[in-house]
């Protein structure tokens, strides 16, 4: 037994309390797409076109650049290059519907910090650039007819909003509707309502969970972040939301403007940030650091909701990877990206 082994079997033995966990629905792994060996994955999310997946992903700043493919969900074959980046690029943010691309990539050129946003209607066949009154963008989302962008000016978070794909921007007064900071989180849906993180004050223990109502420009308090927090569990329901709290997990369904409560999950002992969570009909999968391997990204599985847990493929390092369709996806060490199947 390696000394790899050895670690991974203390923390089972400890996190795992001498439990037996039997695999009451065996997962059966397909790859969808082989990325190059020995490369930091810094950014990697998953879209559904008809029968194929879009797969953007940057890789460490100096390491590799940022990449989106086209892979055919029926095999690991890459059928078209849709974008690739310089080397010290990276992507901030990525939104796919049907052929219609936005990017967000920043970077430095030169010892010159730069950032631009994208779009290509054709599926990367044609880029157009953006052009926006931000230095960076950390992120954007859409609703029903507006296009909404977070980032950098002056030192400050600001946010912008557009209703012409970015010919003509209109910043949002934090002040005006009574915050000092607010940053986005996600559309819920067609209605103009913005799930987001606000401040009050500048200490971080004020944060609220907030629900933006972006035809009126205003908002409602849904809850007390306290400094905790938010995670976007995997799962079919787009709706689901989670707030990392001591140690557990609480999830929520944002339904006529509140929080309805659903469960509380507890974690692996021993984690120190969580990276991403499936949520599946049988089974939970966590990704997340272990204090007790360096701060080591790695899994752990659970068949009764999280009550206890065991480590999943951590000899491979398997790491969920987040998507916009409710799939489960996973990468290991030797940055292979699969699909799960029941």
């Amino acid at each position: 037994m390696n000394l790899f082994n050895s670690i991974l079997f203390v923390i089972c033995f400890i996190s795992c309390d001498n439990y037996e966990i039997k695999n009451p629905s065996l997962i059966k792994w397909n790859e969808v797409a082989n990325i190059e060996r020995g490369k930091i994955i810094d950014f990697c999310q998953i879209d559904s076109i008809a029968n194929n997946y879009v797969i953007s992903l940057s890789f460490f700043p100096g390491t590799g650049g940022i990449h989106i493919f086209k892979t055919n969900s029926k095999d690991s074959v890459i059928d078209n290059i849709v974008f690739e980046g310089k080397t010290k690029n990276y992507i901030s943010s990525v939104h796919i519907t049907d052929s219609v691309i936005h990017l967000s990539r920043g970077g430095w050129e030169d010892k010159v910090f730069k950032s631009s946003f994208l779009y290509s209607k054709d599926l990367g066949e044609s880029w157009n650039e953006i052009n926006t009154p931000l230095e960076f963008i950390r992120k954007f989302i859409f609703t029903k007819n507006l296009l909404f962008a977070e980032g950098n000016l002056g030192g400050t978070t600001r946010i912008i909003k557009s209703s012409d794909n970015g010919k003509n921007w209109e910043e949002i007064d934090c002040l005006k509707i009574g915050l000092k900071q607010f940053r986005l989180i996600a559309s819920l849906g067609n209605e103009g309502e913005i799930l987001g993180f606000g401040l009050h004050t500048f200490s971080i223990k004020d944060t609220k969970l907030l629900l933006f109502n972006s035809k009126e420009n205003n908002f409602i308090e849904l809850e007390d972040m306290g400094g905790e927090n938010y995670i976007k569990p995997i799962s079919k329901n787009k709706y689901l939301h989670g707030i990392i709290n001591n140690g557990k997990i609480d999830t929520y369904i944002i339904q006529n403007k509140k929080l309805h409560y659903q469960e509380k999950i507890k974690t692996p002992k021993g984690i120190s940030e969580i990276k991403n969570i499936y949520l599946g009909d049988s089974f939970y999968i966590i990704t997340a650091r272990q204090k007790e391997l360096k701060g080591m990204t790695l899994s752990w599985i659970s068949y009764d909701k999280g009550v206890r847990w065991q480590p999943y493929r951590q000899e491979e390092e398997y790491q969920l990877i987040s998507n916009s369709f409710g799939g489960l996806f996973m990468r290991n060490k030797d940055n292979n990206i699969m699909k799960g199947e029941l």
